[in-house]
């Protein structure tokens, strides 16, 4: 009869472990597609109109009514398929030096198709994304295929999931880019928002 209690103990402490590793998986791959579509939603941009003659001067100034257009523009918006470092429970992150010595729990070079679904992501997003060919990419200069290429380079989040950084290289060929690294925060109604924004590269 002990030894059937014992068992009996094993078991629900055993399924309680497996449902909260559950729980928090979900929440992790929630929180990385959600900062994808948002990332890809505030710095997606088409190319701006060419500028026009009036007269004998260039106008280059974009009026307010185009700038509205092309925000609704959608974009083929290519995800590069491998991350460098995911990193979670970092409670050290900080807005303004960037550091984050204290991570627990840290994964590198992670597959995005094994840990996101790009499904969810264009459900959140109003652009055609896809994880784009790797061999399609290294063959060519310009990304014929996508208007936009992402390369997320590093996902942190801390330990709630409330606050994030990201490294992000956005390019249209292998001559024309940048690179930025941002801040985000999760607001209470659960949208993120960008509350710093460093550039660290531009090509």
């Amino acid at each position: 009869m002990q030894s059937i209690k014992i068992i009996f103990y094993i078991s629900v402490f055993s399924f309680i472990i497996i449902s909260c590793k559950k729980n928090t998986n979900d929440l992790e791959k929630q929180s990385i597609e959600e900062i994808i579509a948002f990332t890809i939603n505030e710095k997606s941009f088409p190319l701006p109109p060419p500028p026009i003659f009036k007269g004998d001067s260039i106008v280059t100034v974009i009026d307010k009514k185009t700038i509205d257009s092309l925000k609704r523009v959608s974009l083929n918006i290519g995800v590069y398929p491998i991350v460098n470092s995911l990193v979670f429970n970092d409670d050290n992150m900080s807005s303004v030096s960037g550091e984050n010595n204290k991570a627990k729990k840290r994964v590198f070079k992670i597959y995005l198709k094994d840990r996101i679904s790009i499904k969810t992501i264009n459900k959140l997003s109003q652009h055609n994304i896809i994880l784009a060919d790797t061999i399609v990419i290294n063959k060519s200069k310009d990304w014929k295929e996508y208007d936009l290429l992402y390369d997320f380079s590093k996902i942190s989040f801390n330990t709630n999931l409330s606050s994030a950084k990201i490294s992000v290289g956005i390019s249209r060929s292998t001559l024309w880019g940048q690179a930025y690294e941002l801040f985000l925060e999760k607001e209470k109604e659960g949208k993120w928002k960008i509350v710093n924004t460093i550039v660290k590269e531009r090509w």
